[in-house]
């Protein structure tokens, strides 16, 4: 019994003793061996720094991302591969992994390569540290931090641009907050922009206290108001869009001057048409949708239309039917053609024109088409029925008064109050030897003295001569006189102001009575002579 016990005693001894050994000797080996197999097994590349030997040991993984070959580990350490300002990051990082710090994560360039160390394993002999390759990260890195780049030199810009604009530009989030507004929104305020945006004034007049509802939504409609800066009050239209998930984004007009010139544009409309609507002729516009815009009185009294009809603007077609049914428009072969024609020409008119329009009511108008300012067509009809009757007449009496005239021996000629010949007659164009073409009506008066020259003499102080005789025929004073010229014959002339600033010469060709009457002293005198002589004889 007591054998088997010590037996049993020994045997426990012995499982101790062995348990013991395993602890002390075998288990370290182990986990040694078992370590070195697993991290040179691991996928992920591993830097191994062996503690006692202070040397570095490479993973397959590490090796494949690196492009190194075993015969550039060999006889060398890991470090001499590396770049010094590399090596210095590598020894850091280690350094503070022996102080038992944790180290920050490291950028290391290997070659041509940016490899990241941030992750690292302890035991009692070495160091094992991953290695992530971000070669390919940083290149996208650099890429997208060129398009942040070239994003920021776009927004600025931008923002340039947009504070170069002579408008109140802004920029708000979905929330209604002002996040931007360009520098003449701040000058409109005279506030700096950081103010304007931390204060959130918002430029129409909302605030971020007011309008609650409102304030996350854009201006459903143009909103226009009153606003005084600068020191003047300004007439203001407000535009918002919503930008879908961004924003709302808006501008501001000033149409300050715009309103006063169509105030302006108005007031003279108005002036105009008061004026029109006072004229004795007809008068009609038509805009570029070939409806009636304007008409005034005296067209509806010359075309005898229906005012309460005109107001609903009729086209120009349905007024020239209007006009062809009451058989007031003048008849034509094509009618269909002319009113195509007259259609055509509202949107076609560059230069006025006018024609004569013949009713069959037996009236005749003046017809002026001209086009109008703003698109469409301007006419105006004037009735020259009586002026053209009292024109006939005047014609008439005219041709009455000139053949009078010609069959009048005494030669007349009327000169207008600017010097220009008006009428004359045969006799006339006789006694100055002057033809038709000489004696043109419109000619002025020295051209004409011009021409009888050679009737006059001093020749050779023409000038002084020529301005005294234009003088004896405009000085409006009444005279009588007779004229000898270079060819022995005798002019009595005679000259009248008319009533009306014109200038009535008459001219009478007295050479054969003068001749006569010259004849008849002589023979007087030479009588007297006679007689005297007879006398003394006796005596």
């Amino acid at each position: 019994m007591s054998s088997s016990v010590n037996v049993y005693v020994m045997l426990g001894l012995a499982l101790l003793i062995g348990l013991c050994s395993y602890l002390i000797v075998v288990r370290p080996f182990l986990m040694r061996h078992r370590g070195r197999t697993l991290m040179s097994r691991l996928d992920y590349p591993l830097l191994t720094y062996l503690i006692i030997e202070q040397q570095f040991k490479v993973n397959a993984a590490l090796k494949s991302i690196l492009g190194i070959r075993e015969s550039l580990l060999a006889g060398h350490r890991f470090m001499s591969l590396l770049e010094e300002e590399e090596q210095g990051k590598l020894q850091n990082y280690l350094i503070l992994i022996l102080k038992k710090e944790k180290p920050p994560a490291t950028l290391i360039t290997f070659g041509k390569g940016t490899y990241i160390i941030d992750s690292f394993w302890i035991s009692s002999d070495k160091i094992a540290i991953t290695w992530h390759d971000i070669t390919e990260l940083k290149k996208i890195s650099q890429d997208k931090g060129e398009e942040i780049d070239y994003l920021k030199k776009t927004v600025s810009d931008l923002h340039h641009v947009l504070d170069a604009l002579p408008v109140p530009v802004w920029f708000r989030d979905k929330s209604g907050t002002l996040t931007y507004c360009n520098a003449s929104y701040a000058q409109a305020l005279d506030l700096p922009k950081d103010k304007i945006l931390a204060q959130n004034r918002l430029f129409w007049g909302y605030n971020s206290t007011s309008f609650k509802q409102e304030i996350s939504e854009p201006l459903t409609t143009q909103v226009k108001k009153y606003l005084i800066f600068d020191g003047e009050r300004h007439f203001m239209e407000f535009y918002e869009t919503a930008l879908d998930d961004v924003g709302i984004a808006g501008y501001s007009v000033d149409l300050t001057d715009l309103k006063k010139a169509i105030s302006e544009l108005e007031r003279h409309t108005a002036s105009y048409r008061e004026v029109l609507e006072n004229l004795s002729a007809g008068v009609a516009i038509y805009g570029s949708d070939r409806r009636v815009k304007f008409f005034n009185q005296a067209y509806c009294r010359m075309f005898d239309m229906d005012e309460n009809w005109l107001h609903t603007g009729p086209t120009l077609g349905e007024v020239l039917d209007d006009l062809r049914l009451r058989r007031i428009l003048p008849e034509h072969v094509d009618y269909a053609t002319y009113k195509k024609h007259q259609m055509q020409m509202i949107n076609t008119i560059l230069n006025p024109f006018q024609e004569l329009i013949h009713l069959p009511d037996e009236r005749t108008l003046r017809k002026i088409a001209a086009p109008h300012p703003i698109g469409g067509i301007f006419y105006i009809y004037e009735d020259l029925t009586d002026a053209l009757a009292i024109e006939r007449k005047y014609n008439i009496q005219l041709a009455v008064q000139k053949a009078s005239l010609d069959n009048l021996y005494e030669g007349i000629a009327v000169f207008g109050s600017d010097g220009r010949l008006r009428l004359s007659n045969i006799a006339y164009q006789r006694i100055w030897k002057l033809s038709p073409m000489q004696l043109k009506e419109g000619m002025h008066m020295g051209d004409i003295i011009e021409q009888c020259k050679h009737f006059f003499d001093d020749s050779k102080n023409w000038g002084v001569r020529k301005e005294k005789l234009l003088e004896l025929a405009t000085d409006r004073i009444p005279k009588k006189k007779q004229i000898f010229r270079e060819d022995g014959s005798v002019v009595d002339f005679s000259y009248y102001p008319l009533p009306d600033g014109s200038h009535l010469m008459s001219c009478i060709d007295i050479t054969d009575s003068y001749k006569v009457e010259k004849m008849l002293k002589q023979m007087d005198r030479n009588y007297l002579q006679k007689a005297s002589g007879h006398v003394d004889t006796g005596t």
